[in-house]
C-alpha cells in the first residue's frame, strides 16, 4: 500500500513538472525567436516587409522637455509596439528604429512576482 502511494505521488509530481514546462517552455521559445528579428537599429517598415509582421506603433507619450542631441534622439523611446503572438514589446525611437525589447512571457511575470 505504502509502495503504491509513492508511485501516486511521482506520478502526480511528474504530471505537473510536464504541465509547467509545457505553460512556461513555448513562450520562452517564441521571445527567443522574437530578438533575431527586432535586432536595435532596424526599421520597423524593414521589420514589416520582411517579416510581414503588422506592427501597431503607438507613442509612448516620453516626451523630452527640451531640443535633444543627436545621440539622444535616437536613444529616447517615442514609439512602442506590443507583439502578443511573439510576448514582446518593442521600444522605438523618433526615426523609428528598435531600441529595446521587452520580455512579457509568463516566466518573466512569475520572476517579477518573486522579485528577481
Amino acid at each position: 500500500m505504502k509502495r503504491s502511494r509513492k508511485v501516486i505521488w511521482s506520478a502526480l509530481g511528474a504530471a505537473c513538472l510536464l504541465a509547467l514546462a509545457v505553460w512556461l517552455v513555448p513562450p520562452e521559445v517564441k521571445y527567443h525567436r522574437a530578438l533575431e528579428k527586432y535586432k536595435p537599429g532596424t526599421t520597423a517598415e524593414a521589420i514589416q516587409q520582411e517579416y510581414g509582421v503588422h506592427l501597431n506603433l503607438q507613442p509612448s507619450g516620453n516626451i523630452l522637455p527640451y531640443t535633444p542631441t543627436e545621440e539622444q534622439r535616437r536613444r529616447h523611446p517615442a514609439y512602442a509596439a506590443f507583439v502578443p503572438q511573439e510576448y514582446v514589446t518593442v521600444a522605438f525611437n523618433a526615426d523609428r528604429e528598435v531600441i529595446d525589447v521587452t520580455k512579457l512571457t509568463p516566466l518573466r511575470g512569475i520572476q517579477q512576482l518573486l522579485g528577481l
